[in-house]
C-alpha cells in the first residue's frame, strides 16, 4: 500500500480516488503502479497478482503461477479477449495440477470471502504500447492486481461532459485497446452521476445514450468498507 497521502499525490482533481480510499481501497501512485506493471506497456499489477494466485491456489507451482500471469497478459484486447478475462476473473478457467494429474479451476477473486481480496485504486494510468500512440486513463480500479474498472472524469461545468467522456473511451478502443481489454466496467463521471457499462466494450460504446446511469446514493456498500467495518467492530460483516 502506498503511504502517500492523496493530497500530496496531486489528486485533488479526482475526488473519486479520495472517496475510494476513505471506504477502504488502497491507493497506488502512478509511478509505483507503473513499476508494478513492469513498465508503461503493462496492465497487470504483476506482484500483487502473483501473490494472490499463490495464496488462493496453493496447489500451483511458482512456475505455474508465472505461466498463468503470462497467459493473462497475452489475452488479446478484443471483445472476445475481454470475455476471456471475465471467465478468468469468475474462476471459470483452469490449469493442470501436476501433483493430482488433472485440471483444476484457478481462483483469481474470492467471491465467497470478499474481504480477503486486495483492492487498489490508481490514477493517471498511462499506457504506451510499443511503437504506438499511448493514452492515459484518469482512474483505474484493480482487484488482486487485475484492472476491473476504468473511469474517465470530466468537468461538470463543461457542456456534454458525459458524452465527451464516452467518446474518449471510444478513442481508447481505436488507439490503445489494451487500456480497456481487461476492465469489465467502464465509467464516465462528472461526480454528479456515474454512467457505466459492463463488459463487451466494443458494443457498449456504439450508443452513448444506452449507458446505464448509477445513482451514487444507492451504490451498495463496498467489500473494502465491509472489511474495515468488520475489523473495527470485531464482528463479522454480512457477505
Amino acid at each position: 500500500m502506498s503511504d502517500l497521502k492523496i493530497s500530496e499525490a496531486g489528486t485533488v482533481q479526482f475526488p473519486m480516488v479520495k472517496h475510494a480510499v476513505e471506504i477502504g481501497w488502497m491507493p497506488i501512485n502512478p509511478e509505483i503502479a507503473k513499476q508494478k506493471r513492469g513498465g508503461e506497456a503493462g496492465m497487470l499489477l504483476r506482484d500483487e497478482l502473483e501473490a494472490k494466485l499463490a495464496e488462493s491456489n496453493p496447489w500451483l507451482s511458482a512456475d505455474a503461477v508465472r505461466s498463468i500471469i503470462e497467459t493473462l497478459d497475452a489475452i488479446p484486447a478484443t471483445v472476445d479477449g475481454n470475455r476471456e478475462m471475465l471467465l478468468w476473473l469468475r474462476g471459470e478457467r483452469g490449469w493442470y495440477d501436476e501433483a493430482e494429474k488433472r485440471h483444476r479451476r484457478v481462483q483469481l477473486i474470492d467471491f465467497e470471502n470478499p474481504a480477503t481480496n486486495v483492492f487498489h485504486v490508481s490514477w493517471e494510468w498511462a499506457l504506451k504500447p510499443p511503437a504506438r500512440k499511448g493514452n492515459r486513463a484518469d482512474v483505474m480500479f484493480c482487484v488482486n492486481g487485475v484492472p476491473v474498472c476504468i473511469v474517465e472524469h470530466k468537468n461538470p461545468k463543461d457542456g456534454d461532459a458525459i458524452e465527451r467522456g464516452i467518446k474518449q473511451l471510444r478513442r481508447y478502443e481505436i488507439e490503445t485497446p489494451e487500456l480497456i481489454g481487461a476492465p469489465q466496467v467502464f465509467s464516465v463521471t462528472h461526480l454528479l452521476d456515474y454512467p457505466s457499462r459492463p463488459c463487451h466494450w466494443s458494443r457498449a460504446f456504439r450508443d452513448p445514450s444506452g449507458c446505464a446511469r448509477l445513482d451514487p446514493s444507492r451504490v451498495e456498500e463496498s467489500a473494502p468498507r465491509r472489511r474495515r467495518r468488520r475489523s473495527a467492530s470485531g464482528a463479522p460483516a454480512p457477505g
